[in-house]
């Protein structure tokens, strides 16, 4: 049991660039604000992050991405493909540890 909890966590250091911080930032701020405190501690440095915390995180982006991220054609915007690669960053870094 120890270690499948182990493999239920993931590491994520510092895997975000600025532009992505941001935009992840911006999602929490605009649909799940009781994540702020875990995206501030994932860019101070090593953080384990549990699969619901990832998925809490990309269904936040998820959730911006179909507010935000297409135009009035329904094309993805600049900020939506932006968004989309932001969710792709975090399930890789989830699928890596489970």
């Amino acid at each position: 049991m120890e270690h499948r909890a182990r493999r239920a966590t993931m590491l994520l250091v510092s895997v975000l660039a600025a532009e992505e911080h941001a935009l992840l930032l911006e999602a929490v701020h605009a649909h799940r604000p009781d994540l702020r405190p875990l995206v501030d501690d994932l860019m101070t440095g090593e953080r384990r992050l549990s699969a619901d915390e990832g998925n809490a995180l990309r269904e936040a982006v998820g959730a911006d991405l179909a507010v935000t991220g297409f135009d009035e054609t329904y094309e993805p915007t600049a900020r939506g493909r932006a968004l989309e690669d932001l969710i792709d960053k975090l399930a890789r870094v989830t699928a890596v540890f489970d």
